[in-house]
């Protein structure tokens, strides 16, 4: 399989899934974070795995309709054979003595590599967003190393303060730490522990790691809108279940969206930090609507984990095995027909061609048999 039809077919193949699998969440009215966050990450391993899932497991095949070809006599379909071969010949003939007249000889020029044009492209612009992934973690580790201790920690998870940030921030993938403002010594104790809360949260949800991996997958499926549709919405969503961590612990939704507003209009000094920072969402007037007035998460359970999965993996397995075809279409002979005569009709033939010239008429021949006679008809 080549580059180009399988990028399309991948993107295709990622698109149906992500969007069904929305539909499904819109269906099924799910509005814990916490399970909508299991569904997102679902969709974006199975999108990842599709490709592989696409060379090793059987087609299955779909036709929208099935007709069975009736089996045609013999004598019509050597009849349409011939006018086939009729057509094809004398198009060709006709084709070639045409193209032979308007190029005079001259050789045809080579069209242009388009699919090597398309490949070039998306290489491209995968390279660029791969290098604004990687100077991100760069400028991610650099923030950590330059961060001094905390002199404390939360539930074995490392803090470090710094001047270059102006709200929480988590960094790292494996070994993950939070990183506080300066000025973290001055809030009060209900503002640390939501914080902190907030943080360990995400923390135990592995979302850095989820967050890159989704990035990854964003740059190289970038042909796929729904790629950057699926990211933002698993930021969005982790950001969710965090607020809904947080206002656990304080028991104070008033508190903490104030709170939460204040961190927003702070805002990040380095917005192009690979990490997770709590300020960082799409529209801050919707996250404090939700935290004022929506209902707590209950979080991932047993029963949901498993309800995820036994949606997820046959939509992943369509996606991944669903091969479409064209399902043979009854035409009628009468049509086959016309079709097949048309070029004929269509095709100039010169008379002379065609037409045998007529006989003379003798001399002696009596003029009264002139009509009735065969030899004087025109001979075909």
């Amino acid at each position: 399989m080549s580059a180009v039809p399988f990028l399309a077919g991948w993107a295709l193949r990622s698109a149906m899934l992500i969007s069904v699998g929305a539909f499904l969440l819109w269906v099924l009215r799910v509005k814990d974070p916490a399970v909508r966050l299991a569904a997102w990450i679902a969709m974006l391993c199975g999108s990842l795995a599709v490709p592989l899932l696409t060379t090793t497991l059987p087609e299955a095949r779909l036709a929208a309709i099935r007709v069975a070809k009736p089996a045609a006599p013999a004598r019509a379909s050597g009849t349409l054979w011939a006018l086939d071969q009729a057509a094809l010949a004398l198009g060709g003939a006709d084709s070639g003595q045409r193209s032979g007249n308007s190029t005079g000889g001259a050789s045809v020029a080579p069209r242009y590599d388009w699919p090597r044009l398309a490949l070039t492209i998306y290489f491209t612009l995968t390279a660029v967003l791969l290098l604004r992934l990687c100077a991100g973690l760069v400028l991610s580790g650099r923030l950590r190393r330059c961060s001094h201790p905390a002199g404390r920690t939360a539930e074995g998870i490392e803090l470090l303060e710094s001047d270059d940030v102006s709200g929480p921030l988590t960094l790292g993938i494996v070994r993950a730490a939070i990183v506080l403002p300066r000025d973290w010594r001055d809030w009060d104790g209900v503002k640390l522990d939501a914080v902190l809360a907030h943080e360990r949260s995400h923390i135990a949800r592995r979302d850095p790691a989820v967050q890159l991996l989704s990035a990854i997958h964003r740059a190289l499926a970038w042909h796929n809108p729904l790629s950057w549709f699926l990211h933002r919405r698993i930021v969005r969503t982790a950001e969710e279940a965090s607020d809904d961590a947080a206002v656990a612990a304080v028991r104070d939704r008033a508190s903490y969206a104030a709170m939460l507003l204040e961190f927003m209009e702070r805002g990040l000094r380095a917005p192009k930090w690979q990490g997770v920072a709590m300020a960082r969402y799409a529209k801050p007037e919707e996250r404090i609507h939700r935290i004022l007035e929506g209902t707590p998460s209950r979080g991932i359970t047993r029963w949901s984990v498993a309800a995820v999965l036994a949606l997820a993996s046959p939509l992943v397995f369509l996606a991944a095995a669903a091969h479409l075809e064209r399902a043979p279409v009854q035409v009628s002979q009468a049509a086959a027909a016309a079709v097949l005569v048309a070029p004929l009709r269509a095709i100039p033939v010169p008379r002379t061609a065609l037409l045998s010239p007529s006989p003379r008429r003798s001399s002696a021949q009596p003029s009264g048999s002139s009509s009735n006679s065969p030899q004087s008809r025109v001979q075909y």
